[in-house]
């Protein structure tokens, strides 16, 4: 039986892609809006928009990744940094460009007056982040004539949820990532489990009996089923089939989920999230060539902050040749400068644990020289001390001692 786990090694898959589709939707979908249609095509059939399955979308490739991240991760210090660093510099930089840029060109308020209004830095500090605190949606005098509302970038609406995610994923990993783990894999396992569970029962009830119209609790629900369902199918990938037939099963269910709406939504994540998978995974052949572009969701839409990390390591690069190691070239891709620099930081740190391993190990005359080079290639030889000669208590500076174990010189002491 082929699982997630045999088909998801590897950097070679569809999740940009899928992303750009998911980007594509929810930009369509917001033509309606703002172009003063009330509805679009899909809304009639589903119940909800199409920019709101490709939310739903990105929240499921964002759970399955992100939950890898975190267990490939050491620290929960490297965890939050990834998070981190993979959404708040671009975010701010799009806050601040709308706000001092744009805001401006298309304000009604004369310059001087809009970039020393309160409401401009506010929608450019809080929209930074959004998070614990929301979203800033309005700019001073932007867009108050616009079919769609004054609403300067309503795409923001999800990134405090996804953020919340994160949090508890974190939260998670500090019980899990300790030098002495307070929560083992197999209860975080079981815990997400629940926490898919319960917000899928509660999506599925909440949209049979109409308890909420509340827009908080109906996208709250459906998004925390989302996320965590894909994180569940990560942290048990080794036990979960990936299949044409799951697939079709997860398709049929699905369709079925939105056309009969109620109590069917119950299905709607579970379906949802294999579908989206098996097509992240599964194809190949000319649909793997948009990896060489990069993911462009990116410019699309601004929900596309998941984490590009997948948990297996790329293949081994392959062996030197002969005349490759004598001419000095290789074929194997250069390293840029930021691996190159972290590289000689760790054989920095190696270097600095072996001389302490290796302190006060080792003591003969200060000035004899204990280590020679070979002569001929291929040989070594093995001088040796006369015990007389050695001063007791005199360690030989462990540098050297490093240095000439590190070239394999044999040594007697």
């Amino acid at each position: 039986m082929t699982t997630l786990a045999d088909r998801a090694r590897g950097r070679d898959n569809n999740f940009n892609l899928v992303r750009l589709l998911a980007a594509a939707g929810v930009l369509v979908s917001h033509s309606w809006p703002l172009s003063g249609t009330p509805v679009d095509p899909f809304e009639r059939f589903a119940g909800f928009s199409l920019g709101h399955l490709g939310v739903d979308v990105f929240f499921v490739v964002s759970g399955y990744l992100v939950t890898g991240s975190l267990l490939a991760r050491r620290s929960l210090g490297a965890f939050v940094r990834a998070r981190a660093l993979r959404i708040f510099p671009a975010l701010a930089a799009s806050a601040f460009g709308t706000a001092l840029v744009i805001g401006p060109l298309v304000s009604s308020w004369p310059p001087a007056r809009y970039l020393t209004a309160w409401g401009t830095w506010r929608y450019a500090l809080q929209n930074s982040t959004t998070w614990p605190w929301g979203v800033c949606w309005w700019l001073p005098a932007v867009f108050l004539h616009q079919p769609g509302g004054p609403a300067v970038n309503g795409a923001l609406w999800s990134l405090p949820w996804e953020l919340t995610m994160y949090a508890l994923l974190a939260a998670f990993g500090a019980l899990l990532l300790r030098p002495r783990p307070w929560l083992t894999l197999a209860g975080l396992r079981w815990i997400v489990l629940a926490i898919a569970a319960a917000a899928t029962i509660g999506h599925g009830l909440n949209e049979a009996f109409d308890w909420s119209h509340a827009f908080r609790i109906v996208q709250g629900l459906r998004l925390v089923a989302l996320f965590f369902t894909a994180a569940t199918l990560r942290l048990w990938h080794d036990r979960v089939p990936l299949s044409f037939a799951g697939f079709a099963a997860g398709a049929a269910a699905l369709v079925a989920a939105l056309a009969l709406h109620g109590v069917a939504l119950t299905l709607y994540p579970l379906a949802l999230t294999a579908v989206v998978l098996w097509l992240a995974i599964v194809p190949a052949g000319p649909v793997r060539l948009y990896n060489r572009l990069g993911d462009y969701s990116y410019g699309f839409c601004s929900r596309t902050r998941e984490s590009a990390w997948r948990s297996s390591r790329s293949p081994r690069r392959p062996p030197l040749s002969r005349s490759q190691r004598c001419r000095g070239t290789s074929s194997r891709p250069r390293r840029s400068p930021a691996r190159t620099v972290a590289k000689r930081l760790r054989l920095r740190r190696r270097d600095r644990e072996q001389r302490r391993r290796f302190r006060g190990t080792c003591s003969c005359e200060r000035d004899q020289t204990l280590f020679t080079p070979p002569d001929e290639p291929g040989r070594t030889s093995s001088p040796s001390v006369n015990n007389d000669q050695r001063e007791p208590g005199v360690d030989r500076p462990p540098i050297r001692v490093l240095l000439h174990c590190r070239n394999s010189y044999q040594f007697t002491l």
